[in-house]
């Protein structure tokens, strides 16, 4: 969160893209905008993402935040334990910045959630960054280590060679 208390552009990309996913599906959803507050936050990243929604035309009921979250592995395990106690057998989306699905999709495995992976928009000036930490991400996990190091590889590969094109 920027000062606080707003939504980045980051941010505010991905729930865009969770409304407009939202609003392509007959049978609505439940939106999960999943995040913790942070030491230097007034309020969870859960809490100004249902605002955003609810601002945006999303029903104040099919919003579940998740706010206990302080990492990419919590925001999904603990996701993943509100669909649960819903009983749900529906598809799930993960919404985050494109840059990130894969380590999300490594990490809703290992939490043993079944999803989809949809990527929002980032900033083509952000990528550089974003590529390096995602892969000394998945590089430190011991977990995903060797098979997923190859696999981000090559998923990120072509990128890479679009953008330099």
């Amino acid at each position: 969160l920027s000062g606080g208390n707003r939504m980045t552009r980051l941010l505010s990309n991905r729930v865009d893209k969770a409304i407009l996913i939202y609003g392509k599906c007959a049978k609505k959803p439940f939106i999960i905008p999943s995040g913790g507050q942070g030491s230097d936050e007034r309020v969870s990243e859960a809490r100004v993402m249902s605002d955003y929604l609810i601002a945006h035309g999303i029903p104040a009921d099919h919003i579940l935040p998740e706010d206990r979250s302080t990492t990419t592995r919590e925001n999904l395990l603990y996701s993943r334990q509100i669909i649960d106690n819903r009983q749900s057998s529906g598809r799930v989306a993960l919404v985050s910045s494109n840059y990130h699905i894969y380590r999300c999709l490594l990490l809703a495995r290992d939490v043993g959630l079944k999803c989809t992976g949809i990527g929002a928009d980032v900033a083509l000036y952000f990528w550089p960054s974003a590529l390096i930490r995602e892969f000394i991400a998945v590089f430190i996990s011991k977990r995903f280590f060797p098979w997923a190091i190859l696999g981000y590889l090559l998923f990120i590969s072509p990128i890479i060679a679009g953008l330099i094109r």
